[in-house]
């Protein structure tokens, strides 16, 4: 999953979205001069030009490649310093992590991740994290041509500007493996530029209709998950018994519910026994021993203990003196 997180979360200045039309270009003074100043924060351990022979403008067409490491929170590139430019950009993260803001957010790039976006976007800037730690390695892959902006525009309208594809994906697996020394050119047709262009951003959308299909089947466990627990027998039922009866590993299930939920599985099925417990002791005359059993305890030993932990009074106390709001306070997902 993408790491997303409102802007108000970092201190970068970013324009607002509603004054992205009033973004200027910096002069090409300010460009010089402020790109001399950010080269200073990163370093490029190669670049690759593309020679296109006999190139289509309106087609896609590979445009350069460079691999970059960034180690200063002072790396950031800013909107108005690109309106130079006119081409799009593919950033792919090979360690570390970086950042990127945009209208919708600020989001975090991880390893196997990438951001797409059109250089000239007002809007949208990508920078080394204030926290970083450790450095930012990522392969840049940039490309241009009528049908890129427009396919690049649609893309991101649609789906955002951050994707994982498939890290043994065949486009990205050529990029990565065109890693040169120094400085070089390739000669390519405009057929091959075209295509590679186009596969990668095929790749992009597919990624994204993968981990919607992920999205769903995650929903569906999590949901029958919860349902299976808020039922009569759920106060018996373990992780172990969960994943057997959804057909699916202790492991996964586990993983999945801590991803969508944001609590532990096990934390939920003890929640759900405290509460029916609660419920039993109050309600009816059957002795410990059979509520233990019903709420899922081997022994009445083990269910008074950790009744108490939960609740700071014994099992008999609560049957006592314990409130009935005590069925309010233990909140279970999915009820």
């Amino acid at each position: 999953m993408n790491n997303v997180y409102p802007l108000e979360t970092t201190r970068l200045e970013l324009p607002p979205l509603a004054s992205r039309a009033r973004v200027t270009s910096a002069s090409e003074g300010e460009t010089r001069a402020w790109f001399d100043e950010h080269d200073r924060h990163h370093q490029t351990a190669w670049y690759l030009d593309f020679h296109i022979l006999d190139p289509i403008d309106t087609w896609m067409q590979p445009y350069f490649m460079d691999f970059q490491t960034v180690t200063s929170p002072a790396y950031r590139s800013e909107p108005r310093y690109r309106q130079f430019e006119n081409h799009c950009y593919f950033c792919y993260t090979v360690s570390g992590r970086g950042g990127l803001a945009t209208p919708r957010g600020v989001h975090e790039i991880l390893p196997g991740q990438g951001f797409l976006m059109e250089i000239r976007d007002p809007g949208s800037w990508y920078f080394y994290p204030k926290d970083g730690c450790e450095p930012w390695r990522f392969l840049g892959f940039n490309f241009r041509g009528v049908e890129s902006h427009v396919a690049v525009r649609g893309l991101v309208e649609k789906h955002g500007a951050v994707y994982t594809p498939p890290a043994n994906s065949e486009a990205i697996q050529r990029l990565l493996m065109m890693e040169s020394t120094g400085y070089r050119s390739v000669d390519m047709s405009a057929v091959d530029g075209s295509r590679m262009v186009f596969e990668l951003l095929m790749l992009l959308a597919e990624s994204v209709q993968i981990q919607n299909a992920l999205d769903t089947a995650m929903n569906y466990l999590t949901r029958e998950t919860l349902r299976l627990i808020n039922t009569e027998a759920g106060s018996r039922f373990t992780v172990e018994a969960l994943a057997h009866q959804l057909g699916v590993s202790r492991e996964h299930l586990s993983r999945v519910f801590q991803s969508k939920i944001g609590r532990s599985l096990r934390d939920i099925i003890q929640l759900h026994r405290m509460r029916h417990a609660c419920y039993l002791l109050k309600e009816t005359k059957l002795p410990l021993k059979v509520i233990a059993d019903r709420v899922g305890y081997a022994n009445s030993a083990n269910f008074s203990r950790s009744f108490q932990q939960f609740f700071q009074m014994t099992p008999s106390e609560f049957r006592t003196r314990g409130s009935r709001k005590a069925l309010l306070s233990v909140q279970v997902p999915g009820e």
